[in-house]
C-alpha cells in the first residue's frame, strides 16, 4: 500500500573500508523515482560514500521525525539521485541463493551479493 506523502523505511546493507558488515542500515526515502529490495544505492557511512544494496523497504504513513522517535535514533534520508538503478539488479531466486551461500558459508550477504555483479560492486561512490 502506498501513502499520499508517505516515507519509505530502506534497508540497506553496505561493506565499510575492508569490513563486511552482515546487518542492514536503515534509511529514509522520500521522493517519487522507484525505489525496491535488490536495488543499489549511494549512501553516506561515516565519512565515507559507498554503494549499499536495498534489502528491504517498507512503505510508512507517518513523518520522519516520528519513525526516528520510535526507532530511538536519527536516520539520514536517501536523495532520487542517490538511487543507482531502475529495476533490481538480481531476481529473488538469485537472492535467495546468495543468502542460503552466505548462512552456508559463515559469510557477510553483502561479501556473496558482491560475487554476483559482473562490474565490481565496491565501486567509488558518488558524493
Amino acid at each position: 500500500m502506498c501513502y499520499l506523502n508517505s516515507v519509505k523505511i530502506v534497508e540497506v546493507l553496505t561493506e565499510y573500508g575492508t569490513m563486511s558488515l552482515n546487518r542492514t542500515f536503515t534509511y529514509l526515502y522520500d521522493g517519487k523515482k522507484k525505489i525496491g529490495e535488490r536495488f543499489r544505492v549511494h549512501i553516506s557511512f561515516g565519512p565515507q560514500n559507498v554503494i549499499g544494496f536495498v534489502v528491504k523497504v517498507i512503505d510508512s504513513e507517518k513523518d520522519k521525525e516520528t519513525i526516528e522517535k520510535e526507532k530511538g535514533f536519527s536516520m539520514k534520508m536517501l536523495r532520487e539521485e542517490d538511487i543507482i538503478d531502475e529495476e533490481p539488479l538480481l531476481s529473488p531466486s538469485l537472492l535467495s541463493l546468495a543468502q542460503k551461500v552466505a548462512d552456508y558459508y559463515f559469510a557477510p550477504l553483502i561479501s556473496v551479493l558482491q560475487a554476483c555483479f559482473r562490474r565490481p560492486f565496491r565501486q567509488e561512490a558518488a558524493p
